[in-house]
């Protein structure tokens, strides 16, 4: 009979939400292994067996973030109004932000270093903002004459800058007002932008 595992991975995904608080909190410069371990209510050995030590723990923080946040961007639909895909596609950056407000601030907060976007990856091919790229493109063609010229680069990250700003804003700064005033000003707000680049909807 095989013997049971000592630390398993309720364990090791408890240890990563904390680490992931503490990030969010002070940065990854004040992760303590020993405060992390002391929260998540196990040893520092636990760390050390199941990331190696706290280089690993971090890693497992921005892996966990990452694909949290990408397995919420591809989940939106594909449907044939494409311009409606790009609006849900920034609701559901909003819904994520909201609901994991600690991860929103290790991956766009400045928390934690991670790897920039190289030149040569402001195309779309990298993973994180392919939904993005894509879904501003169809948007983009599908507006015809009614759409701005522009680079899809420039499309994308101004599309994404406005998304960042309106999420930032709510999570700080507009954190104590109604959540159905924040809610209305955020899809204002994502109308505007759909109005500047592709011109009136015909909802």
């Amino acid at each position: 009979m095989p013997r049971p595992r000592l630390y398993d991975d309720a364990l090791r995904s408890r240890l990563v939400t904390c680490a992931t608080e503490a990030i969010a909190t002070g940065g990854v410069e004040s992760l303590s292994v020993r405060a992390v371990a002391a929260s998540a209510g196990t040893s520092t050995n636990a760390i050390y067996t199941l990331f190696g030590g706290r280089d690993g723990l971090v890693d497992a923080v921005v892996a966990t973030v990452g694909a949290s946040f990408l397995a919420e961007q591809v989940a939106v639909p594909r449907t044939a109004d494409a311009r409606g895909d790009l609006l849900e596609l920034g609701r559901a950056y909003r819904r994520w932000a909201l609901a994991h407000p600690e991860m929103y601030a290790v991956m766009f907060g400045g928390r934690v270093h991670l790897p920039e976007l190289a030149p040569g990856k402001m195309d779309g091919s990298e993973e994180a903002i392919r939904p993005l790229f894509e879904l501003a493109a169809r948007a983009h063609e599908a507006a015809g004459p009614s759409a701005r010229p522009v680079e899809p680069a420039v499309l994308a990250m101004s599309i994404w800058g406005v998304v960042h700003g309106a999420v930032m804003l709510e999570l700080t700064a507009l954190a104590g007002q109604p959540d159905t005033w924040r809610s209305a000003l955020y899809e204002r707000q994502m109308e505007m932008m759909g109005e500047f680049w592709f011109g009136p909807s015909e909802r």
